[in-house]
């Protein structure tokens, strides 16, 4: 980690851009409304261990790799996005479920399955990497040892402060479901919702990446 003056100016870009509600908070908005407070936060959970990954690849030298070859990069965009479109019809597909399994009372997913689905959207994020890869080395010291190790617990402090934020949008979001757990009807319609949103994070996404190929 770094320490003194870096530090401070590491957590501080930290949390900016960990605040500014971007994809990780959409899609764990968007579980939350169509599964629940408990899905949300277990994806978020496995979104956090996917990052970890991507830290533990930036500190072994991977990063730089990916972002010096831009037909990866793109590959891993696109399949991001288009895992996300897959969630997101999923959830759309499956709203006639969540409401037979809130008249039976038992989980619409299991929570291998929802640390899975946020575990592969986590890794498939490439601008975390690239987050990890370009910006986080400003704040080691030149000359500093121990660079890969110094990465990846600044990379490991970020995750764990995603977590939290991304865990706590979740949290508001299925305390604002949890309302409608006595009316199975309106969680079929917030399913469908939740659905929509996941599906048009992933298209925007998809378009985003579609858009800089062209320029």
């Amino acid at each position: 980690m770094p320490t003194g003056r870096a530090l401070v100016e590491f957590l501080s870009a930290s949390i900016l851009i960990i605040l500014l509600p971007g994809p990780s908070v959409l899609f764990a908005i968007g579980r939350a409304i169509a599964y629940g407070k408990r899905a949300a936060v277990l994806t978020v959970a496995g979104n956090s261990l996917g990052a970890l990954v991507l830290a533990l690849m930036v500190a072994l030298g991977v990063g730089p790799l990916v972002q010096a070859s831009p037909q990866v990069l793109v590959a891993v965009q696109i399949a991001g996005a288009g895992y996300l479109v897959y969630l997101g019809v999923q959830a759309w597909n499956g709203r006639h479920a969540q409401v037979a399994a809130a008249r039976a009372g038992h989980p619409v997913r299991s929570p291998l399955q929802l640390v899975r689905e946020g575990f592969t959207v986590g890794v498939l994020n490439p601008k975390t990497a690239v987050f990890f890869a370009t910006v986080m080395p400003r704040f080691i010291e030149p000359g500093a040892t121990g660079v890969g190790r110094r990465l990846f617990i600044m990379g490991a402090a970020f995750v764990a402060m995603a977590f939290l934020s991304d865990g706590a949008y979740g949290v508001l979001a299925g305390q604002l479901r949890s309302a409608f757990d006595a009316h199975p009807r309106a969680l079929g319609k917030l399913g469908a919702v939740g659905g929509v949103l996941i599906t048009s994070l992933g298209a925007l996404l998809g378009v985003g990446t579609v858009l800089e190929m062209l320029r």
